[in-house]
């Protein structure tokens, strides 16, 4: 028999903890619950699960920190991690996500929807492979990595280096949200020194060349923006 996939919850309210692992266990994966931040990174180098359910408010480290070691850890790093947090403003969410997290969902929350997002991020990190295929089709669009080039319907449109790269990005992560700055490292490298806000030209320029067929693409507003493939 296959074992089933490990999901890490690091969270610290009991009734939170019941209601949590009763559904994760429901949805058919297996559950391992610490509410301390050092005992979840341990526990994250050793069991290797396949998502980390991560509260930000705990009791010895909190899980901005957590986050950023899971990151810098190669062991840890490609584990996908949302952060579950009654921290809601807007500067928190783009703290969570710049720390690493691939998603980030506020309490209180509607079970159905953290479940399909755990799943969603689970069959994420299952297609991911930073290795994998220069070739992706997006509905009419034809992407070629190699040759930084789009087809829609069979026609080239042409794009710059930077529109296709967060085309590529966005459309290679369905789901994901990516800030400014994560974008902008995806596309030039970490520690460049640019405008953040010079993505949203690009994204209008990318919506206008390519018409409906970027619908996929959905602006998160104050943060950045996911595909929603």
């Amino acid at each position: 028999m296959k074992p089933k996939k490990l999901v890490l919850v690091v969270e610290d309210d009991p009734d939170i903890v019941e209601i949590l692992e009763y559904n994760i266990k429901r949805a058919g994966f297996d559950v391992i619950q610490t509410d301390m931040g050092k005992h979840a990174c341990r526990i994250a180098k050793e069991s290797k699960p396949a998502l980390v359910l991560l509260d930000i408010m705990l009791p010895e480290s909190d899980g901005i920190e957590v986050c950023k070691f899971l990151r810098l850890n190669h062991e840890t790093r490609d584990i996908p991690i949302i952060m579950l947090t009654a921290k809601n403003e807007e500067e928190d969410i783009v703290e969570g996500l710049q720390a690493g997290a691939d998603d980030y969902v506020t309490k209180p929350f509607r079970v159905v929807e953290l479940m399909a997002r755990i799943q969603a991020a689970i069959r994420r990190a299952q297609k991911d492979d930073p290795a994998g295929a220069s070739l992706m089709k997006v509905g009419k669009l034809d992407l070629n990595l190699d040759l930084l080039e789009v087809k829609k319907s069979g026609r080239l449109v042409r794009l710059t280096k930077t529109e296709f790269q967060i085309l590529w990005t966005l459309a290679n992560h369905p789901g994901k949200v990516f800030t400014r700055k994560q974008l902008l490292e995806q596309i030039h490298g970490p520690g460049i020194i640019t405008i953040e806000r010079n993505v949203d030209v690009h994204v209008a320029s990318l919506r206008r060349k390519l018409k409906q067929e970027v619908d996929f693409i959905e602006t998160i507003r104050g943060i950045g923006y996911r595909s929603n493939l």
